[in-house]
């Protein structure tokens, strides 16, 4: 594939993004979509998908054979899982923003992570960043959401010794979570730090223990 060729198939898979940003427009971000914007969202999504994978295959970086399986060309070294690494898991509560992060913390081998998922930040004023059309009247039930969020990270927290915040970069939703951190140990009372990875890659090789490891005794 050329370079021309490259910046077309990004174009388009620009087009679908803001097609779908344009259908959430107006919509509670805590709230369930409505049926006919999910339909919709779900065949941009498919569109999507399909010019992805072919330029991933164009590029390289998707073997033809394995295209129904979306297996990307990667050496074994660096898709191994290192199950040497090692964190004392009872000790800590992960919260995160996204279900991506709960899945992924959730599947590490060898571990029995606890991870609340938020779903969004814990200050009101960052949905109206997210979404500068949300209604007025909706703030109200995103201020009772993140109240009940808030309660059960106290109750969760209250046999850990440290709450970890994970955040990945360039997601915005993350970052305002990470303005939560001392919401969160003022309202714990524990030792909460903030753990920073640059893609879900961090999780599914182990890199991200380092980071919790270099936490130490809070």
């Amino acid at each position: 594939m050329d370079r021309k060729g490259l910046q077309e198939r990004i174009k388009q898979m620009q087009e679908k993004t803001i097609d779908m940003e344009a259908m959430l427009e107006g919509e509670i971000p805590l709230e369930p979509l409505n049926l006919e914007r999910m339909e919709g969202i779900g065949q941009a999504l498919v569109k999507l998908e399909e010019i992805l994978k072919k330029t991933m295959i164009d590029c390289g970086v998707l073997s033809k054979e394995n295209e129904g399986e979306a297996n990307v060309i990667s050496s074994t070294e660096e898709e191994k899982v290192n199950q040497d690494i090692t964190f004392q898991d009872e000790k800590i509560l992960f919260v995160v923003a996204r279900k991506q992060l709960l899945q992924a913390l959730e599947d590490y081998p060898n571990h029995n992570v606890e991870v609340i998922l938020t779903g969004g930040p814990l200050h009101a004023k960052y949905y109206k960043k997210m979404n500068p059309n949300l209604p007025d009247h909706a703030m109200a039930n995103i201020e009772k959401k993140i109240a009940k969020i808030i309660k059960k990270i106290r109750n969760k927290s209250r046999d850990k010794e440290i709450v970890v915040i994970m955040t990945e970069q360039g997601e915005m939703v993350d970052g305002f979570l990470a303005n939560s951190r001392g919401l969160i140990q003022e309202e714990t009372g524990k030792s909460t730090k903030i753990v920073h990875i640059s893609s879900m890659k961090d999780i599914t090789t182990g890199a991200f223990t380092s980071s919790i490891n270099e936490i130490g005794d809070p």
